[in-house]
């Protein structure tokens, strides 16, 4: 019995010592925990204040909130109160948002704020010019204006037309038109028409003079038999005396075969 309460005080006095020589270590260890442990507290607009200890001393950071979408104006305001200053730092065309609204920023969101200050692109309305009036004008004259203008011009479309070939009749958009530089204009020029002469009974050289003059030319030539017509002769033609065809069609001839 006695050699059992001796045991008992022993272990007694061991863990109590065991207790008051660890404490004091272990409260210094705590102390000692990395600074990254800080407290995080969220602020609206995912802008974020991060407290931390550094060699005992108390630092406080901030994020970026994200501020594009936001006109500049208001984010300016609304950030003006925290320190943070919101500086313009370019325009770009982008008719898909109003004017004044913030599409980039720098640092981006959630990034620490080293300086206070954040950098943005704004969106700018496009610059618009009135499309010239090109009506009546021959092509090329038409095409150089609409280019110095800043404007581009895919290839023009040919249309039946009693105007001079290569006058332009129609243009898209319409002269006075408010557009951007870029915009293609789309021209309609004139494909001047003209009665095809009656070439029957004509000698070829005869034939084809005809049709130079009007602005013809002439296509593919045939040779037939006649009965009573002598050789070289204009027997048939595609298309017919009478009808309207644009300048520059080929007239088809058939000509009386030679006699052998």
């Amino acid at each position: 019995m006695r050699d059992t309460l001796k045991t008992f005080l022993i272990s007694l006095v061991v863990s109590t010592t065991v207790l008051f020589g660890l404490g004091p270590a272990m409260l210094q260890l705590q102390n000692s925990a990395p600074a990254t442990w800080g407290l995080v507290s969220t602020v609206p607009t995912s802008m974020q204040r991060v407290s931390s200890k550094q060699n005992g001393i108390e630092a406080t950071e901030i994020t970026a909130p994200n501020i594009v979408g936001m006109k500049i104006s208001e984010a300016q305001e609304r950030w003006r109160g925290h320190g943070i200053t919101v500086i313009e730092d370019g325009q770009r065309i982008d008719a898909t948002v109003r004017p004044g609204v913030i599409l980039e920023r720098n640092p981006s969101g959630g990034a620490l704020l080293k300086q206070k200050e954040i950098r943005v692109i704004v969106a700018t309305t496009p610059v618009t010019t009135p499309v010239p009036n090109v009506v009546t004008m021959k092509l090329d004259a038409a095409r150089e204006l609409l280019v110095k203008a800043d404007f581009q011009v895919p290839p023009a479309i040919s249309e039946a037309s009693e105007l001079p070939s290569g006058n332009v009749i129609r243009q898209d958009p319409n002269p006075g038109t408010q557009a951007t530089a870029g915009t293609p204009i789309k021209l309609v020029v004139s494909q001047q028409t003209l009665e095809i002469p009656k070439l029957i009974g004509k000698r070829k050289k005869a034939a084809q003079e005809a049709l130079e003059k009007l602005g013809f030319k002439v296509g593919t030539v045939t040779r037939r038999e006649h009965d009573e017509w002598s050789s070289g002769r204009v027997m048939g033609q595609d298309p017919k005396p009478g009808e309207n065809h644009p300048v520059g069609t080929a007239i088809n001839l058939v000509l009386v075969a030679p006699d052998y």
